[in-house]
């Protein structure tokens, strides 16, 4: 797993996110959640939004966490925006406070997790390749004749025809047109995605972004500096990192 698969963009984009949504809130206690989901489920419309945005806030770097992990373990990862999936993960995370049961003594990550994750998973294979998602032979040549497009137009400044994609993919020029002519997805809707929180608590300073990356380096055996010189060479140009974030990182690097 490589998180360079996330640009710069996406680590600031993320890292506001974070921010903006937890409002610092985070480890919330199994009382406490099971207080906020029965108010959700039987509370009146004020207070359901209320205890829905409080759980969100709570849960918001775990969807961070999942949606990075599985970004960058899927081929094609880096062409998906993160935060459609954050708010997909919104969107099932509401779907499983419906049917969460707290007899069973868990809390609601144990519940929700694999969920999110799968649904994450599903929404990369339909809208990274232009491809349907039944078909794996179809998805893997989409990436392979993606790949060979943008060095065939790189290298003679013209997109390639159906034949000259035929003969470096090695296949039939009748499969690449059936190819293209099913390649059409319809990208999924996420507007029903609550309005959440446009105000943050954290410090100016404060990068939530480096401790989930922090996290998913540790997974990957990569330990104090070695880590956080990954991060920054994930960073791309570091003359384009702002100065925040650069300020953050040589702290932790001292």
């Amino acid at each position: 797993m490589n998180i360079s698969n996330l640009s710069r963009e996406d680590i600031i984009s993320l890292d506001s996110y974070i921010k903006a949504i937890s409002k610092g809130n985070s480890h919330i206690s199994a009382e406490y959640e099971k207080e906020l989901i029965k108010q959700y489920r039987t509370g009146s419309e004020i207070e359901k939004k209320k205890a829905l945005d409080i759980l969100i806030s709570y849960n918001v770097t775990i969807f961070a966490d999942i949606a990075i992990s599985v970004i960058n373990s899927m081929k094609g990862g880096d062409r998906i925006d993160p935060l459609d999936l954050m708010q997909l993960g919104v969107i099932t995370f509401m779907k499983k406070l419906k049917t969460w049961d707290e007899t069973k003594g868990s809390k609601m990550i144990t519940y929700y997790y694999r969920e999110v994750r799968t649904q994450m998973q599903r929404f990369i294979m339909a809208h990274a390749f232009p491809v349907r998602q039944g078909s794996v032979f179809l998805q893997h040549l989409a990436y392979t004749l993606s790949k060979i497009s943008v060095n065939f137009l790189q290298k003679h400044k013209r997109e390639p025809t159906i034949r000259e994609l035929a003969k470096r993919a090695k296949v039939s020029s009748k499969t690449i047109r059936y190819c293209y002519r099913v390649t059409s997805v319809t990208s999924l809707s996420l507007e029903d995605a609550p309005p959440l929180y446009k105000m943050t608590d954290y410090d100016e300073g404060f990068h939530p972004m480096l401790q989930i990356i922090e996290g998913i380096n540790r997974k990957l055996n990569l330990e104090g500096n070695d880590s956080l010189f990954h991060l920054h060479a994930c960073l791309e140009e570091g003359t384009l990192v702002p100065e925040s974030t650069l300020a953050a990182l040589k702290r932790e690097i001292k």
